[in-house]
């Protein structure tokens, strides 16, 4: 599997910077006020890499959402993650002023994809799969499986479920799965 951004992995000052653009995006949004502004980043936030914010409260999913590919850097990435994250994820209303102290954030930023034909190459809690079938696709982040307990068959089952396709499509050989991997990374970067 091809490394996490070719040109060096983030520094702790990079998660933290990310980590931190997260919480005051999300806390900026949900109390109305201007979006927090960065003035200095480094080489590896510039790179246009693909990634997701998760949202939870109490230990509970509260938003997700994230790109697989971006056309912008890595910080504006995680700035339009963030929003979505907290206010436009279709499976929960937009978060308000009074859940902002219980929320607790996690980023990540992908790899690359990789198309795969063999399912000994997915390597549960080290790849996200991603699945396309004609107009349907689904993603799961590779901290699903690992919290879910999952084999790779109930990965790709579940991740064909997230895609609105049978839990069995990805057998058919008409049926793309990428594997990807994540830096994955939460609040505990700031201590």
């Amino acid at each position: 599997m091809e490394e996490l951004m070719d040109e060096g992995k983030l520094t702790l000052e990079d998660r933290r910077t990310l980590i931190e653009l997260t919480r005051k995006t999300v806390e900026a949004l949900v109390r109305k006020e201007p979006l927090p502004e960065i003035e200095t980043v480094s080489p590896n936030l510039e790179m246009p890499l693909g990634a997701f914010v998760t949202l939870k409260k109490n230990d509970r999913l509260r938003g997700c959402i994230g790109y697989t590919i971006s056309f912008q850097q890595l910080y504006r990435t995680v700035i339009d993650a963030a929003a979505g994250a907290a206010l436009r994820d279709p499976r929960f209303s937009r978060v308000r002023l009074e859940e902002l102290p219980d929320l607790t954030y996690e980023v990540s930023v992908l790899s690359s994809f990789k198309r795969i034909h063999d399912l000994d190459e997915i390597e549960i809690g080290v790849h996200g799969i991603m699945i396309k079938q004609g107009f349907h696709q689904g993603l799961l982040l590779p901290q699903v499986g690992e919290n879910s307990g999952f084999t790779p068959e109930m990965f790709l089952a579940q991740t064909c479920r997230k895609a609105g396709l049978h839990p069995t499509a990805w057998r058919d050989p008409i049926t793309e799965i990428e594997i990807f991997s994540a830096d994955v990374f939460g609040e505990e970067v700031l201590s």
